[in-house]
């Protein structure tokens, strides 16, 4: 535990960082410790987007900030109504999308049919990768196990649509 309320833990060279406490809002979460010139803070909410845009903190301002934000959601019908939720409270920017299961081609056809329609609404063309479901890290976690490969070129993509792999950010 850090004096700046993060409990710490490491997989290889990934530093990952968990609130110390329990929150009542997203307002509570602490500042990030900094990094060094080349780190990389990616932030998992857990609160829904609207919760956290109509609020105030450091995580409001960097959902208002017009940089590189993934919106996640799963590829299912369900999951992409959520999604257009979402992506209309995001419009200020040009989030990229990871929609995890089954690659686009053997999705079944009525959400086929919703992600076409969000693609088009939200013009998310070439800002969708496909994350492969993963039953081991849906039971188990991340752990000392390898990432899959799929899962790490899903990850590679990603960095690469957010131009994350530059030095400068």
């Amino acid at each position: 535990r850090d004096p700046g309320g993060w409990v710490r833990g490491t997989r290889d060279a990934v530093l990952i960082e968990r609130p110390a406490d329990t929150l009542g809002g997203p307002h509570e979460v602490p500042h990030p410790s900094p990094g060094g010139d080349d780190a990389l803070t990616v932030v998992d909410l857990a609160w829904e987007l609207g919760m956290v845009l109509a609020g105030h903190g450091w995580l409001t301002d960097l959902l208002e900030d017009p940089g590189s934000v993934v919106v996640t959601a799963p590829a299912t019908v369900p999951g992409l109504r959520r999604l257009d939720t979402a992506l209309g409270l995001l419009e200020h920017t040009h989030p990229v999308v990871a929609l995890v299961g089954p690659r686009r081609g053997t999705l079944p056809r009525p959400v086929a049919s919703a992600r076409a329609a969000l693609c088009r609404t939200h013009g998310l063309a070439g800002r969708v990768i496909d994350v492969p479901a993963d039953a081991r890290l849906r039971t188990h976690g991340v752990d000392s196990t390898p990432l899959p490969p799929a899962l790490l070129r899903a990850a590679t993509e990603l960095l690469t649509l957010t131009d994350l792999t530059r030095r400068d950010h």
